[in-house]
C-alpha cells in the first residue's frame, strides 16, 4: 500500500483499525459518531473520522464509584 491515508475503508476494517467489534463500529456509525457515506448499498467509513474519533477518546478511564 502507498503512503497516502485511505479516504474510505469497509466497516470491516474500520472496526479492526480502532479495535472494536463490528457490532460497536455499526453503532457508533448509527450515532453519527464516526461519518460514513454509501457507495450503493456499500457502508464506507471516512477514514480521517476514525482519526478524529480515536483522538477524542479519553486517555484515563473513568474511575469505578464503589460506593453505589
Amino acid at each position: 500500500m502507498s503512503d497516502v491515508d485511505p479516504i474510505f475503508v469497509s466497516v470491516a476494517d474500520a472496526a479492526r483499525i480502532l479495535g472494536v467489534s463490528n457490532w460497536l463500529m455499526y453503532r457508533r456509525l448509527d450515532e453519527q459518531a464516526i461519518e460514513s457515506r454509501y457507495e450503493g448499498r456499500k457502508r464506507l467509513v471516512s477514514y480521517a473520522s476514525l482519526r478524529d474519533y480515536a483522538a477524542a477518546l479519553p486517555e484515563v478511564a473513568p474511575s469505578k464509584d464503589v460506593s453505589a
